[in-house]
């Protein structure tokens, strides 16, 4: 049965020039990609084998990408086709990704997901709050618009009403807090902690370290909530990318 992700986020979910490095996406198996473009444009047109870096869904200066490197795990390790839509874009704040204003971000998540018309995601993927730590957001206004976002998703039909739900940490002192508060609290929400893995500049990741946040840091949070998993894929592909 395949599995369809839905990733969202700001610019260490989208990747970038800064993130170069790390795994090239050949090195991806048993995963298709909807061929949006990020930082929004064009709504897509099929799901794709993963292209090189700077050709749609990924980001236009080439960087690596954690989202996907979750899928080829994910396909490795279930043995199942894996479907990945990206819709993300820097330095905004969670208000963008409102449902009832609407924010620019709700609107291009609503203008892919229709567009690729794969049905509602098994699995969805968030790194963002870059800008609403530096704002000042409070984390109950924080955790509320992401929970809004959620039950939007739900009832739009882009996302089940039991998708598992991880959300990645920041490089922002104190901004855990809200992110791992949000995921004690709902119990389709699993936190992926950021500390082993490495940046460049004291907020966005490396592409080895997007690789690893990816491969390792969200699938195990995503491992955590659904328990442990028979490797049925072993046979069918390498596990893990060399890292160069």
């Amino acid at each position: 049965m395949t599995k369809l992700v839905l990733a969202c986020g700001q610019s260490n979910m989208r990747g970038g020039a800064g993130s170069t490095g790390g795994p090239a996406f050949s090195g991806m198996r048993n995963v298709t990609v909807w061929n949006n473009t990020n930082e929004g444009g064009a709504n897509g047109t099929a799901f794709v084998s993963p292209p090189a870096a700077t050709s749609p869904p990924w980001d236009v200066s080439g960087g690596n990408n954690l989202a996907a490197w979750f899928c080829h795990r994910l396909a490795f390790e279930t043995g199942e086709p894996v479907k990945l839509i990206l819709v993300c874009k820097g330095g905004l704040p969670i208000s963008a990704w409102s449902p009832t204003t609407p924010g620019e971000q709700w609107s291009e998540i609503a203008a892919v997901c229709t567009a690729a018309a794969a049905g509602p995601a098994d699995i969805f993927l968030w790194h963002q709050g870059e800008d609403d730590i530096l704002a000042g957001t409070a984390e109950a206004t924080y955790k509320a618009a992401f929970l809004a976002l959620i039950a939007a998703l739900v009832s739009a039909g882009y996302l089940k009403s039991d998708a598992q739900q991880i959300v990645g940490g920041l490089r922002y002192p104190g901004s855990d807090a809200f992110l791992q508060n949000l995921a004690s609290e709902n119990a389709l929400i699993e936190y992926a902690s950021d500390t082993p893995y490495a940046d460049y500049d004291g907020t966005h990741f490396t592409g080895p370290g997007l690789y690893q946040f990816g491969y390792e840091g969200y699938w195990n949070a995503y491992s955590r909530l659904t328990g442990p998993k028979i490797i049925a894929g072993r046979l069918a592909m390498s596990p893990s990318p060399v890292l160069r």
